[in-house]
């Protein structure tokens, strides 16, 4: 997000963080309870050290259900599965989305920040549901950080959505010839690069979905532009008349959420 604000990009991206204490006490879960998420489904309580996935999970409903955003992706140190199958080179990518993982997986190869696809199979869900509650918070020890996925897969609705539990790729104990070893930021450059790329994609396809036709980088003339407003406006003509763009800056009702979001067409 802090990469985001000094490039000045602009691209609507909204970065939720979910922070709780975790600290024993007299109210701290134990196994065989039963909670309630902020989605209303209920949680089994079966491993009281599988408490971080609760916490995505509500992170992940609020985040779809105030934002309503294109797509979502977590990143986690979710489970220590995923360092025994990929070790410290790649991240886990989970996804209800071939599209969105496929850009994860294409953007991670140019940027360095390795990823590899998972499977989501249904058969892996099923090991997550409990008989007194929705769900159960672990499954089995056979492709548990498959399990751990699939159990968030419960809290992102239709939202296209991918998880990266990057537990392996976070942190260094040795040297590298690029790292110094210690906290690595990992993901850093790949969201950068995702927001960046999806900034003139989401333009292009509202463009596209009202009939409109880019003429090049700076200027274009477009048709039926009833949702579209220009400023600082020279020669644009009368809103439904289409008219010619002279600036490279755009702004535009988002099809899905009435607000204006502002693009730099270039």
């Amino acid at each position: 997000m802090k990469t985001l604000a000094l490039r000045k990009s602009k691209v609507n991206a909204v970065g939720v963080v979910g922070l709780v204490e975790n600290m024993p006490g007299g109210n701290a879960q134990r196994p065989g309870d039963i909670v309630k998420s902020y989605s209303g489904k209920t949680v089994e309580i079966l491993n009281t050290d599988a408490e971080g996935r609760l916490v995505l999970a509500d992170a992940l409903t609020f985040t779809e259900e105030k934002f309503k955003p294109q797509f979502i992706i977590d990143l986690a140190t979710l489970t220590g599965a995923i360092i025994s199958a990929l070790g410290n080179e790649r991240a886990g990518l989970f996804s209800n989305n071939e599209n969105l993982s496929n850009k994860i997986f294409d953007i991670g190869e140019e940027t360095g920040d390795l990823v590899w696809k998972m499977p989501l199979d249904p058969n892996f869900g099923k090991k997550m549901l409990s008989k007194i509650a929705d769900l159960k918070n672990i499954g089995s020890a056979e492709g548990s950080a498959i399990q751990a996925a699939a159990f968030l897969e419960n809290f992102v609705g239709k939202t296209p959505w991918a998880h990266l539990d990057v537990a392996g790729v976070v942190w260094l104990n040795s040297n590298t010839e690029k790292h110094s070893g210690g906290a690595t930021g990992w993901g850093v450059k790949l969201l950068f690069e995702i927001a960046k790329k999806n900034k003139l994609k989401v333009i292009e396809d509202c463009a596209e979905s009202l009939g409109a036709k880019f003429k090049n980088k700076m200027t274009g003339s477009f048709s039926d532009i009833s949702c579209f407003s220009f400023y600082p406006g020279k020669n644009l003509g009368a809103y439904g008349d289409g008219g010619m763009i002279t600036t490279n800056t755009v702004s535009y009702t988002h099809l899905r959420a009435h607000e204006t979001l502002r693009y730099l067409v270039c």
